[in-house]
């Protein structure tokens, strides 16, 4: 049997399974158990919390980075004004 036909038949075994054994593919009976509203509410409120958990850490990451990139931004300007600046005991030139 070639490669692309043993797909074929895998794919076909696959397909049928699921129209045979739709059960199977439920979710634990956990989570379809308890269909009070308070169960509700906290499956949706853990399911928000794992969808916008990575949203909230990159983008927490993000806004350090910048904050970090403006401090040394800002720390290289005042040593480059430092440097700039006439010490006691020398004079000023004038270009």
């Amino acid at each position: 049997m070639s490669g692309a036909r043993r797909e074929l038949a895998r794919a076909s075994l696959a397909a049928a399974l699921v129209l045979v054994a739709p059960r199977a593919g439920l979710a634990c009976s956990v989570c379809l158990g308890s269909q009070s509203d308070l169960a509700r509410k906290a499956f949706f409120g853990t399911t928000m919390l794992l969808t916008l958990l990575p949203f909230v850490l990159i983008g927490g990451l993000v806004w350090w980075e910048r904050r970090r990139a403006r401090e040394l931004e800002e720390q290289a300007r005042r040593e480059a004004r430092a440097e700039r600046a006439p010490r006691i005991g020398e004079t000023a030139s004038l270009p």
